[in-house]
C-alpha cells in the first residue's frame, strides 16, 4: 500500500496514518519518489525537527501555527 501511495499521491491529497512511525515511513517513501521524479532538489537540504531532510520542492505541513514566520498549519 505504501508503494502505491508513494507513486500516485499529489500535493493536493490528504493522507492519514495510524501512528507517527507509519507517517514517517510514508513521508520518506513519498519524498524518495518525488526526488526520483525530479520534483525535489535534493542537492541542498536542511533537516526538520523530525530529522527528515527538506529540499526545494518539498511540501511542508506544520502542526503548530507560527505567525511570526508566516506559517499556518493545514
Amino acid at each position: 500500500m505504501q508503494a502505491a501511495i508513494a507513486t500516485t499521491t499529489s500535493t493536493a491529497d490528504a493522507i492519514t496514518a495510524a501512528t507517527n512511525d507509519e507517517a514517517r515511513s510514508l513521508n520518506e517513501r513519498i519524498r524518495a519518489e518525488r526526488v526520483d521524479r525530479g520534483k525535489i532538489d535534493d542537492g541542498r537540504t536542511v533537516f526538520g525537527s523530525d530529522g527528515l531532510p527538506i529540499g526545494a520542492g518539498d511540501v511542508i505541513q506544520t502542526r503548530r501555527n507560527e505567525s511570526t514566520l508566516g506559517v499556518a498549519n493545514r
